[in-house]
């Protein structure tokens, strides 16, 4: 008895916190860093869920004007694809990955022009194949694109694991198999 009592109480522990947010009005956005933009009336923001349990990336980043509190927001996504930024009053350079989730929203706020650096190359094309082919895994051409373009540039041992990997979380769960066949065949 005391061991399910301690159970539900864990339960009720661990939820009640993220249940009183979503009861009384959800979770919010929170600030997560702040960047200065010198010579400027602008600082950069990055937001984020303020109760997500687990933790989570910050979703967009934000140009706020210190006087008058007018907010842009200049990208959106996984901002753990962004690498560093560079800010001062005539231009702000974001650094992040060609393969990344952070989509733009704005090229400017006030006086300052924005710039995305992807690296090691900006290849637009190549970028879109990678989002498509996260959405869509199982796809035979989202599959043969990942086969083709990422899965040659790994290492043997990374090889192996990320074709193990796949290959058992994209398997199909209704036909038992002692063994899924690999993601990217020989």
């Amino acid at each position: 008895m005391s061991a399910v009592f301690g159970a539900v109480s864990l339960f009720l522990t661990a939820g009640c916190v993220y249940l009183l947010f979503s009861l009384f009005g959800g979770c919010g956005r929170e600030i997560y860093n702040t960047y200065t933009v010198s010579s400027s009336d602008w600082i950069l923001e990055t937001h984020g869920p303020s109760c997500y349990m687990g933790g989570s990336p910050a979703t967009d980043l934000t140009a706020r004007n210190t006087v008058s509190g007018k907010i842009i927001t200049i990208a959106t996504g996984d901002l753990t694809d962004v690498t560093s930024i560079d800010a001062n009053s005539a231009e702000v350079v974001i650094h992040l990955r060609n393969r990344s989730f952070v989509y733009p929203a704005s090229d400017s706020f006030g006086e300052t022009k924005v710039v995305y650096d992807y690296q090691p190359y900006d290849d637009p094309a190549d970028r879109a194949s990678f989002r498509h082919w996260m959405a869509h895994q199982q796809e035979p051409a989202d599959r043969a694109w990942w086969c083709r373009t990422i899965y040659p540039t790994l290492n043997p041992a990374s090889q192996s694991t990320w074709n193990g990997v796949l290959s058992s979380h994209l398997s199909d769960t209704s036909k038992p198999s002692p063994t899924p066949p690999p993601y990217c065949p020989p």
